[in-house]
């Protein structure tokens, strides 16, 4: 059975009476809409999450899953062991009831499968970190409380022998009492499952999982992003600035899946072991990151330090789209996708019973390129911090035209008149942020990984080798050692150079003028060479072939050839502007020509000897109307003088 698409699912979601038909608590109910009408969708895993109100006051999570292969993770059997484990465990009150109903929706006609559970009250962890960084007095017991809060909660589910399976900021909220629930149980692990053959559906967020995890399924897969999570919000209390130099991606909290791989050149691991409260947890999860899975687990909570390394890791990156590849995004769905691009146009207009819709065009918006789309508040907040009002009165977010940006979100399809058009919502306005050529260039073409190690024996604290070559004198014959090298450049650094090279050359601006390489020194120079050869340099034209063209190389001088005079100057051309406006000027006086000759065609003669009938009975102008026009005390009018 092929499942529907997103799109499918908001549809017949507009209308709850026939597509739950199935389900009496909801088929009277109503479907939470944004601004343009359409659903409001929430994606994770496998499945969407829409928000439904029912007649009776109720509010419900309802997800419908979209993925194709559902058949193999066998959702009955897996979901009726959650709801058996919630309710056997009321202690655990961070966990939200679930049920499975095999026909729980309708689409087109066809019922499909259905999970709902009561809705959780309370903002996502990533969230909630951005307003308690931008509040100008956080209290930091207060993100110390939610730390604690995330680490009994773990604790609590590895004693029950059981395991979220994706723990990270999206699936984590935090209510105003500072409490926590978890959320989203497709990856759930739970010892239930020991002999049915039941297999991990997920790997989890790749920023907060080993990258050695691969497909295991035990309660011990909640360890490393647990010590993800409670590391960041410790350093996030002790440095809040890390926020802004690592995260607030909306993908993140501080870590990325490339700090796992390669700790030893992680910023973010150099940057911690420079913060005494958290020095020792990083060193641990650096020498975690390290290590084989197997040991993952004795390393953060005993200190092993004798873990065998493992050969190193493949990074694993998410999919990267731009945002004029608008067939591509289509075909993307309902995928967690980023998006980059350069802002083209943006505005504000009103949508659904008259909420504020923000769209962010990176593409033409006309052909349904892909778009950044913002409701209500949001909104709001866009147009007072980037917007003004243009001559007509529209609501324009001029100043963010241009900007380079990325984000990162859930593809949704939104069908315009027709053109379906690939769009994610902006959930935070500190998420839309002016990217740099070099943080476009490390996004697009991110800097190569290191050799992998050769795994050993067991693991060391230091990150240099620990053999070191004899101190023995090496005889004349033998191979010198090698020279101290200076270290390289960072690939990022040289791929954000060539990606700004490229972008300068094909502006429809003139291309920078780079001066070429001084020619070889002659073998047999001048004794004394005149002072004008010592100050003056020879400068190549800037070459008008393309990149992969080389220019024709030219032969050294010899002897040396000291340069001419440059030519005079060509005098300045007018610039393209003012041949426009020259050209304007021109057209409106032809215009003008034009006018006064009709008009002096279409001049009327004077009246004839012999007036025709009309004339006596044309009705009076306004001018004779307003009494305006001048008449003799006989009352004759002065026009018939003409007769």
């Amino acid at each position: 059975m092929r499942l529907p698409t997103l799109l499918n699912y908001q549809l017949a979601l507009q209308n709850p009476r026939s597509a739950f038909a199935n389900v009496a608590e909801l088929r009277t109910g109503t479907t939470l809409l944004n601004a343009q009408g359409m659903p409001s969708v929430a994606s994770g895993g496998f499945a969407a999450t829409f928000t439904v109100d029912s007649a009776t006051g109720r509010r419900f999570a309802v997800r419908c899953f979209y993925k194709q292969g559902h058949g193999d993770r066998r959702l009955r059997e897996r979901y009726d062991l959650v709801h058996s484990f919630i309710v056997a465990n009321p202690q655990l009150r961070f966990l939200v009831d679930v049920l499975y109903q095999d026909d729980g929706i309708i689409v087109n006609g066809a019922p499909y499968p259905m999970v709902r559970m009561a809705w959780a009250s309370g903002e996502m962890l990533g969230v909630w970190i951005e307003d308690w960084i931008e509040d100008t007095q956080r209290d930091p017991d207060a993100i110390e409380a939610v730390r604690a809060a995330i680490s009994k909660s773990v604790a609590m589910l590895h004693q029950a022998g059981a395991a979220h399976g994706d723990l990270q900021h999206g699936n984590i909220l935090v209510a105003d009492d500072l409490s926590v629930t978890l959320i989203d149980y497709d990856g759930m692990y739970l010892s239930t499952f020991d002999g049915t053959g039941l297999q991990a559906t997920e790997q989890g967020h790749r920023n907060y999982q080993h990258p050695g995890r691969g497909n295991r399924f035990d309660s011990g897969i909640d360890a490393f992003a647990a010590a993800v999570i409670d590391l960041s919000l410790h350093a996030l209390r002790e440095r809040p600035a890390l926020w802004d130099k690592f995260g607030g991606t909306g993908e993140n909290l501080i870590f990325t899946a490339r700090d796992f791989v390669d700790p030893d050149n992680s910023p973010v691991f150099a940057e911690l072991a420079e913060i005494p409260a958290v020095a020792e947890a990083s060193k641990r999860l650096h020498r975690a990151c390290r290590t084989d899975y197997e040991y993952v687990d004795a390393v953060l909570s005993e200190g092993m330090t004798t873990a065998p390394n493992s050969g190193g890791f493949a990074l694993v990156t998410g999919q990267i789209v731009g945002g004029t590849e608008r067939d591509r995004l289509l075909s993307l769905e309902g995928e967690t996708v980023t998006v980059f691009g350069t802002v083209q146009f943006a505005t504000l207009v009103t949508g659904r019973q008259g909420r504020d819709v923000a769209l962010i065009n990176l593409g033409n918006y006309v052909i349904g390129d892909f778009t950044i789309v913002a409701y209500d508040g949001i909104a709001r907040k866009l147009f007072a911090d980037y917007g003004n009002r243009d001559n007509w009165g529209n609501r324009r977010l001029r100043q963010l035209r241009n900007w380079q940006v990325a984000i990162t979100g859930t593809v949704v399809i939104y069908d315009n008149k027709g053109t379906h058009v690939p769009q994610i919502e902006l959930l935070r306005t500190g998420l839309l942020r002016n990217l740099t050529d070099q943080q476009i260039a490390s996004l697009v073409s991110p800097p190569p990984m290191p050799p992998r190690r050769p795994p050993l024996s067991e693991s060391s604290t230091r990150t240099t080798p620990t053999t070191r070559p004899p101190a023995t004198k090496p005889s004349r014959n033998a191979p010198m050692a090698a020279k101290p090298t200076a270290p390289q450049r960072n690939p990022a650094d040289q791929a954000a150079r060539r990606q700004a090279q490229l972008s300068e050359m094909y502006k429809n601006h003139p291309a920078t003028t780079t001066s070429s390489p001084p020619p070889p020194t002659p073998s047999r120079p001048p004794a004394k060479p005149p002072p004008r050869a010592a100050t003056t340099t020879l400068t190549q034209p800037t070459s008008i072939l393309p990149p992969h063209m080389p220019t024709r190389p030219t032969a050294p001088p010899y002897p040396p050839v000291y340069p001419l005079a440059p030519p005079p100057e060509a005098p300045p051309r007018r610039s393209k502007r003012g041949r426009r406006m020259l050209l304007l000027w021109l057209l409106a006086i032809v215009v003008l020509l034009i006018v006064i000759v009709l008009v002096g065609c279409a001049a009327p003669e004077p009246h004839s000897a012999t007036r025709s009938t009309h004339w006596d009975i044309a009705v009076p102008t306004a001018v004779e109307r307003t009494g305006l026009w001048p008449r003799h005390r006989d009352g004759a009018d002065p026009s018939d003088r003409w007769t």
